[in-house]
């Protein structure tokens, strides 16, 4: 990664008029994940004054008590990434969703700190959940593959505080983006639902920050969560542990 990064020089209508060019239908799923990656990413990126920050350590001073959330997505980005979700969905998720909204999957080597405070901008949360809610929304596969890529995956980090793990970070501009797909029923493994259980036990425990104890997204994420899903909720044994932290939401 190095200690600086060149800003990226294309604008979204170069990288617009670039997908309609050279992604196509004989295009790879390896060649276009890379292409997304390259091209697309940092356009999502760059909507994330932290994430742009020219050093580590700069990005550590960036999101301390920072109230930046850049700008809104053009409509160019807007439509390619609308483009993007219908046509390639996978590759979508996993080359420019991910990313955007967990920093270990766009900086495996960030540090641990700099993992720990940063957090996707209320405009990147909101362009992606216009493509998650759209006519052209995300297929259903890759809805399942967009939960289970922004969730913790090592089960003491998510017992003991999941905010710290390699999962996005839960605020009022993510959380409607686990809600949308949610609200869209995806089959969802029994470890996928557990995960989202232990982390909303995890927010509303008391060793937690009392952030989500007023959050109506917080609820409506858990309400989601129980309504879609309570079979497996209960199947998996988080009843209990879901109703205990029930009581605290004010």
């Amino acid at each position: 990664q190095g200690n600086a990064k060149s800003q990226f020089p294309l604008n979204d209508d170069m990288v617009s008029s670039l997908v309609k060019a050279f992604l196509t239908d004989a295009t790879g799923g390896v060649r276009a994940k890379a292409f997304l990656r390259a091209f697309v990413l940092p356009l999502v990126t760059k909507m994330n004054p932290v994430a742009g920050a020219v050093t580590i350590e700069s990005n550590v001073d960036k999101q301390k008590g920072s109230k930046d959330q850049g700008k809104p997505a053009s409509r160019v980005l807007t439509s390619l990434l609308t483009t993007l979700a219908r046509d390639r969905p996978t590759e979508c998720v996993v080359s420019v969703l991910v990313p955007s909204l967990v920093l270990a999957k766009y900086n495996p080597s960030a540090p641990a700190a700099l993992e720990a405070s940063f957090e996707p901008t209320r405009f990147q949360c909101e362009l992606i959940s216009r493509v998650l809610r759209g006519k052209d929304a995300l297929s259903i596969p890759a809805i399942t593959l967009l939960i289970e890529e922004v969730l913790p995956t090592n089960k003491e980090t998510i017992a003991n505080d999941p905010t710290v793990g390699s999962g996005i970070k839960w605020t009022e501009h993510s959380m409607p983006i686990l809600t949308a797909c949610l609200n869209r029923q995806p089959t969802l493994p029994d470890s996928v639902v557990v995960k989202l259980a232990d982390e909303i036990s995890y927010h509303l425990s008391p060793t937690a920050p009392a952030a989500m104890l007023k959050s109506m997204k917080f609820s409506t994420l858990f309400h989601a969560l129980v309504t879609k899903y309570g079979p497996q909720v209960k199947s998996t044994g988080r009843v209990e542990s879901l109703k205990d932290s029930a009581s605290r939401l004010k």
